[in-house]
């Protein structure tokens, strides 16, 4: 995400990081229904991956196409398109 990557380039001293408040992951379908939310809370410094494994919130599996998923970091919100192959 290009909002984060700022906090990568700054030095950080001692034992001193940073904790993003209120992170939220959740991934839509093409009609802008809510398919699942990846996570919701809050993550400390570093890089965190996310990993979906192609189910929606109630553990169906669903269908391959196109999804986005918004990524909100205090407030910022950022989307991109994914692609799900069958």
């Amino acid at each position: 995400m290009d909002f984060l990557s700022e906090f990568t380039r700054n030095p950080v001293e001692g034992d001193k990081g940073l904790v993003l408040q209120q992170v939220s992951l959740i991934l839509y379908d093409v009609l802008g229904r809510r398919v699942r939310q990846l996570w919701q809370g809050p993550l400390g410094a570093g890089s965190h991956r996310f990993v979906w494994d192609g189910r929606d919130a109630t553990g169906k599996a669903v269908a391959a196409g196109v999804y986005f998923y918004k990524v909100e970091v205090d407030g910022q919100i950022e989307a991109k398109k994914a692609t799900k192959l069958p």
